[in-house]
C-alpha cells in the first residue's frame, strides 16, 4: 500500500513527539537511521532553528556550516537533538505544504498554457522565431526532447566494432578509423 507525503510526514511528527517526550538515551529517534547524540543540549541558541529550518529544506551539513558560521560536526550534533528533530520534522511538512501547493496552481494551468501557447504558434503577427519555439514547446511536451546524435566528424558503425574497438576508439588510444 502506497502512502502519500501527508501520512509520512505525519507518522514522522508522532514520533518526533514520542521522542521529545523522553529525552532519554535509550528513546528511539523520531528520523529514520539518525543516532542519538553524545549528549542533549538543555540550551537553544539562535543559530539551532536556522539549522534545523535548512535541514528540512534538503541542505546537507556542510552547507548549513557554511551559512550559520560552524562546523559541519557541530551541525551534525544540533540535528541528533530529539528536541530539534521536530523542528526538523515541522520544516519539511511547511516544505511538502508548499511543494504541493505549487503543483496545484501547475495543474489548475497547464491547459490554458498549452492554449496560450497554441494560439501564439497559430498568430500570423507574432514573430516567426517566437511562432517556431511555440511550436517546439508543444512538440517537446507531448513527445520530449529529440534524441541528439553525437558525431565528431568520423564515420563509425558500433554494430561492426569488437569492444576492444569501441574502448579504443572512444578512449582516444588508437588513431584508426573504423569503417563501415
Amino acid at each position: 500500500m502506497k502512502q502519500d507525503a501527508s501520512q509520512i510526514v505525519e507518522e514522522i511528527v508522532q514520533r518526533a513527539t514520542a521522542a521529545s517526550a523522553t529525552t532519554t538515551s535509550t528513546s528511539e529517534p523520531p528520523l529514520w537511521n539518525r543516532k542519538l547524540p553524545q549528549t542533549i543540549r538543555q540550551q537553544e541558541q539562535a543559530w539551532h532553528r536556522l539549522a534545523c529550518r535548512l535541514a528540512g529544506r534538503g541542505y546537507t551539513a556542510v552547507e548549513i556550516a557554511e551559512q550559520v558560521g560552524c562546523t559541519p560536526t557541530a551541525v551534525q550534533e544540533i540535528l541528533k537533538q530529539p528536541q530539534f528533530q521536530g523542528n526538523i520534522l515541522t520544516s519539511i511538512e511547511h516544505t511538502l505544504i508548499e511543494d504541493e501547493e505549487v503543483v496545484r496552481v501547475i495543474r489548475e494551468n497547464v491547459v490554458s498554457a498549452v492554449i496560450t501557447t497554441a494560439n501564439i504558434m497559430k498568430d500570423e503577427k507574432v514573430r516567426s522565431a517566437d511562432r517556431l519555439r511555440a511550436a517546439e514547446m508543444l512538440l517537446n511536451r507531448r513527445y520530449g526532447m529529440p534524441n541528439q546524435p553525437i558525431n565528431q566528424q568520423r564515420d563509425i558503425n558500433l554494430d561492426k566494432m569488437t569492444d576492444e574497438e569501441v574502448v579504443q576508439t572512444f578512449s582516444g588510444q588508437s588513431t584508426q578509423t573504423a569503417t563501415t
